[in-house]
């Protein structure tokens, strides 16, 4: 993945308020695992990105664009050869 260790700013941004704790909380993870969520250390699965997508009223493929960003231009790549 191009962007891995890039600050999610969108994550950050729409957690507002709350903490990080907080929004650990919500989603079920430790604080450690969301703030490695935060700076793009790690991505969290599917289930848990529709949570956060429902709790933060935000779609999944802004608050985890470079995950969202990887994956369509890997899959451009295999249908058409070419970088999208």
């Amino acid at each position: 993945m191009k962007n891995k260790g890039t600050k999610r700013t969108n994550l950050i941004m729409a957690r507002g308020s709350r903490t990080q704790a907080d929004m650990a909380s919500a989603v079920g993870v430790k604080q450690q695992t969301y703030s490695h969520w935060e700076q793009g250390r790690s991505t969290p699965g599917i289930e848990k990105m529709i949570l956060l997508e429902h709790i933060l009223k935000v779609p999944k493929e802004v608050l985890f664009f470079d995950v969202f960003n990887s994956a369509n231009e890997y899959i451009c790549h295999r249908l058409t050869g070419t970088e999208s």
